[in-house]
C-alpha cells in the first residue's frame, strides 16, 4: 500500500470512528497491519475532478443550487 492511501483511508476511518462499526481497534490494525485485508468503511468526503474549462464545475454548483432551492419550505 502506497504512503498516500494509507493517509488516505486512516484520515477517513477517524473522520468515521463512532466506537460501535468503526472503533479504535480497527484503526490502530489497519495502522500496524496495512497490507493484511480489512473490512473498512470508505465514505469518501471530496471528489477531485480534472476541469480546465470550469464548465462541470459551474454546472453542478447550479444543479446543486437548484435542488437546494426544491427542498425549501
Amino acid at each position: 500500500m502506497y504512503p498516500n492511501q494509507k493517509k488516505i483511508l486512516i484520515e477517513n476511518l477517524l473522520r468515521l470512528e463512532d466506537g460501535k462499526d468503526v472503533n479504535k481497534d480497527l484503526i490502530e490494525n489497519v495502522l500496524e497491519n496495512p497490507e493484511k485485508k480489512h473490512e473498512i468503511f470508505f465514505l469518501p468526503s471530496r471528489v477531485l475532478m480534472q476541469d480546465f474549462t470550469g464548465v462541470p464545475a459551474v454546472a453542478d454548483l447550479a444543479a446543486m443550487r437548484d435542488a437546494v432551492s426544491k427542498k425549501r419550505w
